[in-house]
């Protein structure tokens, strides 16, 4: 999910329909469609640099695939396929922008399009950091087509390419008052007796607070950095340069402001950070499905975001090989934890390894039997310490079978 070309599969992480629709071109002219179900339109966006992302569309053009999709999976709209916005746009003259002509747009939107809203904007920054300005346009219930309701006109700082989960969910809302719903991230379930066990029963992450290693290397530790893989190397700099070798940006050192101890740095420059990011993952650690056990990290950030991820496997074989291979299955995100300005500070997250549920024949039913906890960092630039991970048991099955799910948290139980 951390590469350059992470955009062009927004759709499929951030909406929960199916495949995108409007793949195959539709004929030219006016639009027919339903009269009890109204009707958007999507503009590509405008982009004022050059996408070298690799895609047949650019950045703006999968904004709009993106929010198109969104809106699919609101009930009772019908979406305009991009081949016949663009149709229209090209025989109505119509740029792309945030600034088009709201008169030129209205004849395009209720005359050949004849659609209810209309959806434009524009973005810049060629980086991973961008500003997107998002508009919504509503017709229904306006006298003529001049000059339609504003319902949504709002910039957007994007530091990270999922940060436009927000610009689509607003743009949606605007028009249609649907609310988006989320899983709980930021919360842990903090019952008496899940704080009982979590005294009583061991840490299961090997090295956990990375004391230990061998010929200069950290152990039980696991550094990922685009395809390079190491254990990451001793230095005695409690804030190591920033630099651009690859081999010297996830290290093993003294912690920042202490004279005793060791931790994980990364020291991350703008090129990685604005791209894949950097990563470290603990050892595998046995678990059983169906358990919910809790991740503690303490850290601290003078710049990066932190995104520390909870990763489940099962063994696997596929059609083609002769052997099964331990595969991720399952997947627990923390919360996007911001910079703390160099001060030490503690995540906590609840979770229950499980297989999801066979969708789209995407996945079966497998035996969930290890975790790793990717300790995963990116933009901006800077440095992030990590000196302590902790995963135990706190709660296991009772007569019902069920644990506490801490994806939907009561709120009586709950803290942040």
């Amino acid at each position: 999910m951390r590469g350059a070309k992470t955009i062009s599969a927004v759709a499929a992480v951030l909406v929960t329909s199916g495949a995108l629709i409007g793949r195959t071109r539709p004929a030219s002219g006016p639009v027919s469609r339903p009269a009890t179900r109204p009707a958007v339109a999507v503009l590509p966006f405008a982009i004022d640099f050059k996408d070298t992302s690799g895609t047949d569309e650019d950045y703006g053009q999968r904004v709009g695939i993106a929010i198109a999709s969104k809106w699919r999976t609101v009930k009772g709209w019908v979406v305009l396929d991009r081949f016949t916005v663009a149709d229209a746009m090209a025989a109505g003259k119509v740029p792309r922008g945030a600034t088009i002509d709201r008169r030129a747009l209205a004849g395009m939107v209720r005359g050949r399009l004849a659609a209810d809203v209309a959806v434009f904007g524009a973005a810049s920054g060629a980086g991973a950091a961008k500003t997107l300005r998002a508009r919504v346009v509503d017709y229904r219930g306006v006298l003529g087509p001049w000059p339609g309701k504003l319902v949504l006109d709002k910039t957007y700082k994007l530091t990270y390419w999922t940060d436009l989960r927000f610009v689509l969910e607003d743009a949606v809302s605007a028009a249609t008052g649907h609310v988006f719903t989320h899983p709980s991230e930021s919360l842990a379930i903090l019952d008496p007796a899940s704080l009982v066990a979590w005294k009583a029963n061991p840490n299961l992450v090997a090295n956990a607070r990375f004391a230990d290693g061998a010929k200069g290397r950290l152990a039980r530790w696991e550094g990922v950095i685009e395809s390079h893989r190491y254990a990451p190397a001793w230095t005695g700099q409690a804030k190591a340069p920033i630099q651009e070798d690859r081999r010297k940006m996830i290290l093993w050192s003294p912690p920042p402001g202490a004279k005793a101890g060791k931790v994980l740095q990364f020291a991350m420059p703008a090129s990685v950070a604005g791209m894949h990011g950097l990563a470290c993952y603990s050892h595998w650690i046995d678990v059983t499905g169906g358990h919910r056990y809790r991740c503690r990290i303490t850290y601290a950030s003078e710049g990066p975001t932190f995104l520390p991820f909870v990763k489940g496997y099962a063994l696997i074989k596929m059609a083609d090989e002769k052997a099964s291979q331990r595969r991720e299955v399952y997947r627990r995100q923390f919360p996007k934890l911001k910079s703390t300005g160099g001060k030490w500070a503690t995540a906590t997250a609840d979770f229950v390894p499980a297989v999801l549920a066979p969708k789209h024949g995407h996945r079966a039913p497998y035996d969930l039997k290890w975790i790793r906890v990717d300790l995963y960092c990116y933009w901006p630039k800077g440095r992030l310490w990590v000196k302590d991970v902790a995963v135990k048991l706190v709660e296991s099955p009772g007569r019902n079978r069920r644990v506490r799910d801490p994806m939907k948290p009561r709120p009586a139980e709950t803290v942040k």
